[in-house]
């Protein structure tokens, strides 16, 4: 065992990983017909949606109808990923022979409609006091049917939907299943199970106390190598990151313990992110300071916030107040993150040249050609891992188009 020496240079390491992990080479050939003088054509290049994953925790009845399009907007502006926790089974609003989760779809549905990627939680959750009674209250056989057709019909309701499943939440710390089944290898029947039925969606472990609080980083690690081992469809590595109430993160251990869970090869996702303080400035610069270790860490595929609006978390942890979605300092701090240090924005006149090269965030792109400043050609890509090259060609007549225009909320 080793001392870990603290980092004074972090934010700086944090950033050069960025500049490596995060953004891509793009080269752009412009090709101009005969009829346009180029001195006239300038171009708008513009990140859409990042490849990374930045979402939150939402909440499935405002997604329903038409009373809450403030929030929906929020959402679509600030996030690409939303998690709908209406899946657990204690949120069967039927019975546990005719279960009924017809307001988590309708969410997932309205959540795909404003562009946003879905995770699922959770499938089972091994802590027995989180699940129905009814499903306590089984054991042996009873409840190895009962997990199948829960599999069964969650599958069926969910495929072609979910991006994620959360499977099995928790299974460190509790083993309801094991238990109750007999069978301590019964996660691997459970994940097997839900893979065969809908092999698209990654299958994800959830756990708590590996990053924030790390006391279950290298029994996190083993589970996670044991079951990848088995290959039954393990595809992600969910780490909830709550972090102490009113204490400052401490990057330095949150980095190592990130290094140790990426020996398992597998991605990464912060999947359940809180923090609190009182001090809104604090709050601001600890969020910043986590999710800016997170973003640089190359095993880290995405950060889920717990909910990001008071109306449905603590004040304290939330980045948002109020009726009305205002942004407070640790949402300002977010927004200039995501939108604008870690976003690509390019304004050109190819008078300058019509082949240029740019270092961009990797995501989705627009790229909008005008001549005599009005928009005439709108093409999209996206930018992966790889250097990309880009062709527009400008012809035609020069007609003015109408491109989309993404509504800032606040």
């Amino acid at each position: 065992m080793s001392e870990l020496v603290v980092d004074p240079n972090w934010k700086t390491d944090a950033n050069s990983r960025i500049e490596a992990n995060r953004k891509s080479n793009i080269h752009f050939n412009f090709h101009v017909a005969s009829n346009f003088n180029v001195n006239d054509l300038k171009v708008k290049i513009d990140l859409t949606k990042h490849l990374f994953g930045f979402g939150t925790l939402i909440r499935s009845d405002y997604m329903i109808g038409s009373s809450h399009l403030h929030y929906k907007d929020v959402l679509s502006y600030m996030f690409n990923w939303a998690v709908v926790q209406d899946y657990k089974w204690k949120f069967n609003n039927g019975t546990l022979t005719h279960p009924d989760y017809t307001r988590a779809v309708a969410a997932t549905e309205e959540l795909h409609r404003l562009g946003l990627n879905v995770r699922g939680h959770c499938m089972f959750w091994a802590n027995p006091e989180k699940e129905p009674p009814s499903v306590r209250a089984l054991s042996g056989q009873d409840l190895k049917h009962a997990v199948d057709e829960r599999i069964r019909f969650m599958t069926s309701i969910t495929k072609g939907k979910l991006s994620h499943w959360d499977v099995y939440n928790e299974d460190l710390h509790f083993h309801m299943y094991e238990e109750k089944t007999g069978d301590y290898g019964y996660i691997q029947h459970m994940f097997r199970s839900v893979h065969a039925a809908d092999p698209t969606p990654l299958l994800f472990l959830n756990d708590f106390n590996i990053v924030a609080q790390g006391s279950y980083t290298l029994a996190y690690l083993s589970q996670i190598q044991k079951l990848k081992a088995a290959n039954v469809g393990l595809g992600g590595v969910g780490i909830q990151s709550h972090y102490k109430d009113f204490t400052e993160p401490d990057l330095t251990l949150v980095k190592h313990r990130l290094d140790v869970l990426n020996i398992a090869g597998l991605p990464l996702w912060i999947t359940e992110l809180d923090l609190s303080s009182h001090d809104e400035n604090a709050k601001a610069d600890w969020y910043e300071n986590v999710i800016r270790l997170y973003f640089s860490h190359p095993g880290v595929h995405g950060v889920l916030l717990w909910g990001f609006w008071d109306d449905y978390m603590n004040a304290s942890r939330a980045l948002a107040n109020g009726n009305s979605i205002t942004l407070n300092k640790a949402g300002q701090r977010f927004v200039q993150l995501t939108k604008h240090e870690w976003s690509t924005h390019v304004n050109r006149s190819l008078s300058s040249g019509t082949s240029f090269s740019v270092r961009g965030f990797q995501g989705d792109y627009d790229v909008v050609v005008l001549y005599h400043d009005k928009p005439i050609k709108r093409q999209t890509f996206n930018l992966g891992k790889g250097d990309l090259t880009v062709d527009v060609n400008i012809s035609g007549t020069g007609q003015q188009i109408t491109v989309p225009v993404q509504k800032y909320p606040f």
